[in-house]
């Protein structure tokens, strides 16, 4: 559409001063326009800096908030002599907490394999979620 209309779009400039006069105003607007277009530029990187600021900051305070929180579960699993683990299905990590390895009597940088996915579980029967996490395993998506 711009295109088109500026191909359509004619203009005469007429001054009562002459081709001169027309030439300097022709100069004045082109650097008007230049100036103009620089500062729309460097308030748009003003403005990006400023937002790549405040994410970081937000950042920072949402990994503090994280740490504190993981610091109350910690000791909530020590007080109480619970633990709990993780399992990112698609990478095969599994996520063990302190508490855990205590109760496992494992040390935590110990590469013992710690037990193993069976479809069928003890029973022989098929877990019912089998389906679901082998598909998950495949597409690379953990289970939620």
């Amino acid at each position: 559409m711009h295109y088109t209309g500026m191909a359509a779009a004619s203009y005469t400039l007429r001054h009562a001063d002459g081709p001169v006069s027309c030439r300097k105003h022709l100069h004045t607007g082109t650097a008007g326009i230049a100036a103009v277009t620089f500062i729309v530029l460097g308030l748009a990187l003003l403005t990006s800096w400023v937002d790549r600021r405040f994410a970081t900051q937000a950042l920072e305070v949402q990994e503090e908030k994280l740490e504190q929180s993981e610091a109350y579960l910690a000791e909530a699993q020590r007080l109480s002599h619970t633990g709990s683990f993780g399992w990112r299905v698609s990478t095969g990590d599994i996520i063990w907490s302190e508490e855990s390895f205590r109760i496992f009597q494992y040390e935590p940088n110990d590469e013992t394999d710690r037990g193993t996915y069976s479809p069928t579980g003890s029973s022989g029967r098929r877990n019912p979620r089998a389906t679901d996490i082998e598909r998950a395993a495949q597409d690379g998506k953990d289970l939620i």
